[in-house]
């Protein structure tokens, strides 16, 4: 059993925004003063402890073998890769880890780095389960259609990287290898937004403040380089590393190239969300027979709605009466919907690759 640092209910209330009325905790000699929260307030309470006690459940969660490798296995931009390379980038990935004081698997240790057995033993094990085909003894493939399955591992520890990753994509997605760190932070936090259904963010904290502190330790790592001029860069060590972390997220992107390219069927008829999504999921199999994906776990439904939710709260999307969809009052020009996706462009750049 794993036990994460304990929750404050009295530091929760005191967390939340500066306007709310919060219930005195002064005792006076004779009583004790309260004031009961408004309903928004008890909202906002319930919701900031439900993303404390999600943050806290992830972060107690084992890195087990089988989690590292699904994760470098997905990561391969090919389909395919070596036993050699794949123990390569588990060993980037583990020693990222260390730092962090995640909860590795004993199984994974060997003295003070990774046990190489460890990537053996997960692979036979998701060879007898189907879920990757071996040529020979040295190439590795995923089965196309188990990706999801191999997903189920990976995702138990994503969530350990989602911070540095979004930060990674931000530097590689501009055109020059020194990015001002202004440009990263409104990338970040587009991709943030993006993405706000699928991860549990810090709660503890408002995005400029997690974003400064993510920054700060990826500074004192070593990872990445201040360049003067408020610039920032990945040092020349680390590019492997933050290309495997950018890659982490391509499958989220390319489910929001999906969408994208499915909302024009909303400029000429409502639809229900459950037949909208459908056609989106058949416009990805035409995209991934057409090699326009690289990620078939880009196809969860899932994904799919997520991406949808969020661009609903941004006004993208209506919800409309009996469930149907419609495009948001300023989008519903063609100009607009290209837009968006000239927007992605740099970010599937960033993560299409981990050379």
């Amino acid at each position: 059993v794993q036990i994460g640092d304990p929750i404050e209910f009295q530091q929760t209330l005191r967390d939340l925004p500066r306007n709310s009325t919060l219930p005195s905790t002064t005792k006076s000699s004779s009583s004790t003063s309260k004031r009961k929260l408004s309903p928004r307030e008890r909202r906002s309470l319930v919701q900031r402890l439900g993303y404390q006690i999600c943050y806290g459940i992830n972060h107690c969660v084992t890195v087990t073998p089988a989690a590292l490798v699904a994760l470098g296995l997905l990561n391969a931009p090919h389909g395919r890769i070596s036993r050699s390379a794949l123990k390569d980038d588990s060993r980037l990935l583990f020693a990222s880890l260390v730092p962090m004081h995640a909860n590795i698997a004993p199984t994974l240790w060997e003295g003070n780095s990774m046990r190489s057995q460890a990537v053996d033993e997960a692979l036979s094990l998701f060879a007898d389960a189907k879920l990757i085909t071996c040529h020979g003894d040295q190439t590795i493939t995923p089965v196309p259609d188990k990706r999801l399955a191999l997903e189920f591992y990976k995702n138990s520890i994503l969530h350990l990287f989602v911070e540095a990753a979004l930060i990674a994509i931000g530097i590689r997605a501009g055109d020059t290898p020194n990015q001002h760190v202004s440009a990263v932070q409104e990338r970040v936090l587009f991709l943030s937004r993006l993405l706000k259904h699928e991860f549990t963010y810090r709660a503890d904290a408002p995005f400029e403040s997690i974003f400064a502190d993510t920054l700060s330790q990826l500074i004192h790592d070593g990872v990445l380089d201040p360049q003067g001029n408020d610039q920032i860069a990945i040092h020349q060590t680390h590019q492997v590393l933050m290309a495997q972390m950018a890659r982490m997220m391509r499958s989220y992107l390319e489910s929001y190239a999906i969408i994208l390219r499915t909302l024009p069927l909303l400029r000429e008829d409502t639809m229900t969300r459950k037949d909208w999504l459908k056609r989106a999921w058949d416009h990805g199999q035409e995209m991934l027979t057409q090699d326009q994906l690289q990620c078939e776990e880009a196809l969860s439904k899932t994904k799919l709605d997520h991406i949808l939710r969020a661009l609903h709260d941004q006004g993208v999307i209506r919800f409309a009466a009996d469930d149907r969809l419609q495009l948001g009052a300023g989008a519903t020009s063609a100009s607009y919907l290209s837009a968006l996706y000239d927007e992605l462009r740099p970010y599937l750049r960033a993560t299409a690759s981990v050379a």
